[in-house]
């Protein structure tokens, strides 16, 4: 029995031995720690359990249970925001500092178990279990919110990089893509004002840029997307075509027709 125990204290030293190292490694070596905020102090919170766990001489196999459940979230943390670091949105901000308060408590709830003696331990063996078991269902709820940020921060980024429009294929513009000359005056759709046209240029060529009111205006709650349906996809050469509209991550609403060519 004596040589039982101390194969499984061996063992359970590589184990720990092996998540320290890995983790101090990803902390020195990580591009992603030094560039995504809270990362660092994730990595770092993980890597402060798994060494207070390793100072746990006694009824430690739980306690490495959850160090380890840890140490592969950290991992999978950085490795997910390593693919694309600029990815990471004010959402996502969010969720990476309620992981590190989580990783801040479940270190703080190690350490205090540190301090109690082993026959202490022994004694509160049922509630230590119920509070392990506890802190791995926070850190599975944790990773399950984790992951649909990093998918809502990723859908987000692509639909700020979006060219164009799926369902018209009119493309996307920002205002930095258009010269606007001067305002023409006022528009009206269905017999309301909706916004001004102006003069402008894009590509060499002469455009009617017309803005829309703001969404407060009654009559301008309708957005460019569909503004641009009032008007036919007949190409020729005397009909002023819709090229495209406003990036819906803007402010301003716009749409603009091509008028021909700049002689």
């Amino acid at each position: 029995m004596p040589s039982l125990r101390l194969s499984r204290r061996s063992a359970s030293g590589d184990v720990l031995a092996t998540l320290v190292s890995a983790l101090e490694v990803l902390q020195e070596a990580s591009s992603a720690v030094a560039t995504v905020p809270f990362l660092g102090s994730i990595v770092g919170a993980a890597l402060g359990i798994a060494r207070t766990v390793e100072k746990i001489r006694s009824d430690k196999e739980r306690f490495i249970r959850l160090a380890r459940r840890v140490s592969e979230f950290a991992r999978h943390v950085e490795e997910s925001l390593a693919s694309d670091p600029q990815a990471v949105d004010d959402k996502l901000k969010v969720n990476l500092i309620e992981i590190q308060a989580l990783l801040t408590r479940i270190r703080s709830d190690v350490e205090a178990e540190l301090r109690r003696k082993p026959l202490s331990r022994f004694l509160l063996q049922s509630s230590i279990s119920e509070m392990l078991d506890d802190r791995m269902d926070e850190l599975d709820s944790a990773w399950r919110a984790f992951d649909t940020a990093c998918l809502i921060a990723l859908r987000v980024k692509l639909e700020r990089q979006a060219m164009y429009d799926d369902h018209s294929q009119l493309r996307l513009f920002r205002w930095s893509d258009l010269r606007c000359l001067k305002v023409r005056g006022s528009y009206r759709v269905r017999g309301q004002v909706v916004g001004e046209e102006w003069e402008g240029r894009w590509e060499g060529r002469a455009v009617v840029i017309r803005t829309i009111r703001d969404r407060a205006s009654p009559e301008a709650k309708i957005g460019p997307e569909a503004m641009v349906t009032y008007y036919p996809q007949i190409h020729h050469p005397y009909l002023a075509q819709v090229v495209g509209y406003s990036h819906p991550v803007l402010q301003d609403r716009f749409y603009f027709m091509d008028t021909g060519a700049i002689q």
